[in-house]
């Protein structure tokens, strides 16, 4: 059994409480194997999964809980769980879980790491420049296609990592080869 707690960026003061029970299982039902006689007793493994949580929709009605039955490996039982955990906090209405109203982005998202830092000497042409950018909620997010990185006047390309709240952009330069 694990707990979380989801908090909507919108309103951080009002988390939302999430139980998720995980059980392995394996049917009632004799499989029929043909190299082997007699049958098992037992048909196919199998995941048992519940989650229950907190929240409430739009009517006031508890959202969950939801059951499902999941076959296949660990990955693949954590891209279910964190699919229909995306799907139970899209069903709950955050505005009417009590006395909280939506609080506004009025910050900027900040630069919490850079390399080489400001005026770093001694860096080496080839090292890669990597800016780390969060937007702390209540903020909205960064929309990285909206980012430019200019480096000594010239328009580069980043990679970018991560997610719209902690994003990482990395430059990195291409190779000198000595003719």
């Amino acid at each position: 059994m694990a707990t979380v707690y989801v908090t909507h960026h919108k309103f951080p003061t009002n988390p939302q409480y999430f139980v998720i029970n995980l059980h392995k299982a394996a049917g009632f039902v004799p499989e029929d194997n043909p190299n082997f006689r007699p049958s098992f007793a037992l048909g196919e493994r199998f995941w048992k999964l519940f989650i229950y949580t907190s929240g409430l929709d739009s009517s006031g009605e508890s959202v969950g809980p939801l059951v499902a039955d999941v076959i296949g490996t660990e990955t693949t039982v954590k891209e279910f769980v964190d699919a229909r955990l995306a799907e139970l906090c899209g069903l709950i209405d955050w505005s009417q879980q009590g006395q909280f109203s939506p609080e506004v982005d009025s910050a900027a998202p900040v630069v919490v790491e850079q390399f080489p830092r400001v005026s770093q000497t001694g860096v080496p042409i080839t090292s890669p420049v990597v800016l780390r950018v969060q937007d702390i909620i209540p903020g909205n997010g960064v929309d990285a296609s909206t980012v430019s990185l200019t480096i000594d006047g010239f328009d580069v390309s980043p990679s970018v990592a991560g997610n719209k709240y902690d994003y990482t952009f990395t430059f990195s330069p291409k190779p000198i080869f000595d003719s």
